[in-house]
C-alpha cells in the first residue's frame, strides 16, 4: 500500500526532488522492514523509469551517429553490470536488516540517479550542437 502511494506521487512528476520528497514521506510512515523495502522498491523503479526515459531520448538524439550510439550502448551495458553489483555487500553477511532495507537500496538509488544525471548532461550537450 505504501509503495502504491509512492508510485502515484512519483508518476505525477519524477524529477529528483519530487522522487526524494516522495521517498522521504514514504519512509516517515514506514514502520517495518517490509514497509522500508516497499518504499525503496518503488523509488528504485521510478529511478529506473527515469533513466530509461532519458536513455530513449539520448538514443533518438544519436540516430544519425551510429558509432556514437554503439559506443554509448557498450558503455551502458558495462554500467548496468556495475549497477547490478553495486552496493551488494550491504545484503551480505555481517549487515543487519537496516542495511538490507534502507542503506543498500539508498546506495543503489544514488548510483541510478547519478547515471541519469550523467546521461542528461550528454543529452543537453547534444541538443546544444
Amino acid at each position: 500500500m505504501i509503495a502504491l502511494a509512492l508510485l502515484a506521487v512519483l508518476a505525477s512528476g519524477t524529477d529528483g526532488t519530487a522522487a526524494q520528497i516522495a521517498l522521504e514521506q514514504c519512509m516517515e510512515t514506514a514502520s517495518t522492514s517490509l514497509d522500508f523495502n516497499d518504499c525503496y522498491a518503488a523509488a528504485l523503479q521510478a529511478a529506473d523509469d527515469d533513466l530509461n526515459t532519458v536513455w530513449k531520448k539520448l538514443m533518438a538524439a544519436l540516430e544519425d551517429q551510429p558509432e556514437a550510439r554503439e559506443s554509448l550502448r557498450s558503455e551502458q551495458r558495462k554500467w548496468i553490470a556495475f549497477k547490478d553489483e553495486s552496493c551488494s555487500f550491504y545484503w551480505g553477511a555481517g549487515f543487519g536488516s537496516m542495511h538490507r532495507s534502507i542503506i543498500g537500496p539508498s546506495c543503489r538509488l544514488g548510483i541510478i540517479e547519478a547515471r541519469t544525471a550523467q546521461l542528461n548532461i550528454i543529452l543537453s550537450d547534444l541538443e546544444m550542437q
